[in-house]
């Protein structure tokens, strides 16, 4: 792999990113992850961070802020490196985008945000919504490597 063939998978995969993000949100709005009362991850680890940090308690608005900056970055981001992954090891597109959706998933929902307390315990967390996470972050990989390919094609 070139460096420039890399550059060009990291950009698909970033915009595969947007994509995937974009289908997540429409997933996530037709069957929510969560029960509405609870926050999502991504503003419950803001708030903790600028606690720790400064002292600070975020508002309702400055956390939705916070989880819809974080969804964005993190979505366009891990596409990149998906798109990269696929052009140093090519035989990841033949997967369809599937094991990438699965590792984002054990990795954020499973490993790390139980870990930073930003959602509950494993055994706390109710089966479906465990299986929603999983389902939708599936969409998410699907998602992000159809654009790649797309998009790549035209790089």
């Amino acid at each position: 792999m070139t460096v420039r063939n890399g550059m060009r998978g990291a950009l698909a995969g970033a915009i595969g990113g947007v994509a995937g993000g974009a289908v997540k949100l429409v997933c996530e709005a037709i069957v929510p992850p969560r029960p509405p009362d609870r926050e999502p991850p991504p503003g419950v680890l803001a708030a903790k961070i600028a606690r720790r940090a400064d002292g600070r308690t975020l508002s309702k608005i400055q956390k939705q802020r916070a989880a819809t900056t974080a969804h964005w970055t993190f979505s366009i981001l891990s596409g990149a490196v998906h798109g990269a992954l696929v052009e140093a090891m090519p035989s990841l597109e033949k997967s369809e985008g599937i094991p990438f959706g699965l590792a984002i998933w054990i990795g954020m929902h499973e490993i790390l945000l139980p870990l930073t307390r930003a959602t509950p315990s494993l055994r706390k967390l109710p089966l479906s919504e465990q299986l929603n996470e999983c389902v939708t972050h599936c969409v998410y990989g699907v998602s992000v490597e159809r654009t790649r390919r797309i998009v790549r094609s035209f790089l």
